[in-house]
């Protein structure tokens, strides 16, 4: 009996010491993948916007989703929200002279779509320039890429 105790008391021990050792560890990958640094914009920056990924309405900051998406590996999808925040501080930014959209097949609805327009129309109302890029064009690219100085491809 005094075997069987003692044997018991250590696989208790163990399984908690592990559990701690896993959720230190976890709490650490999710606080290293969240982290994010400020970039330093240099003096004549040219903002790329790459609208590769499926455009939603707002940004999911949950670490979990691209883990229960199915593929881990694929990319998560831009907000709206975000997209607007990101080209409005563009806008009042000094160091950036202008935007190169990176375009190709664009995922979003003509509702986002024209979102995004309005905001890079106001972006070139400040003095600066935009420029469109793809190898093809869709329709919705073409549509973005319409708010554009100059149209590549």
């Amino acid at each position: 009996m005094k075997n069987f105790l003692s044997s018991l008391l250590a696989t208790i021990v163990g399984i908690l010491l592990i559990s701690i050792i896993m959720i230190l560890v976890f709490v650490g990958i999710i606080a290293a993948s969240t982290s994010k640094e400020v970039p330093d914009i240099e003096e004549n920056t040219l903002l790329v916007a790459k609208f590769s990924a499926p455009i939603s309405d707002r940004t999911d900051d949950n670490p979990f989703t691209k883990l229960m998406s199915g593929n881990p590996y694929g990319q998560n999808p831009m907000g709206l929200d975000q997209i607007l925040k990101d080209l409005d501080k563009a806008e009042k930014d000094e160091n950036i002279k202008g935007i190169l959209l990176n375009l190709g097949v664009v995922s979003a609805r003509m509702a986002t779509l024209t979102e995004i327009r309005d905001a890079l129309l106001d972006f070139k109302k400040s003095g600066k320039f935009i420029y469109a890029y793809a190898d093809t064009y869709t329709q919705k690219s073409y549509y973005l890429a319409s708010a554009a100085d100059s149209i590549f491809m």
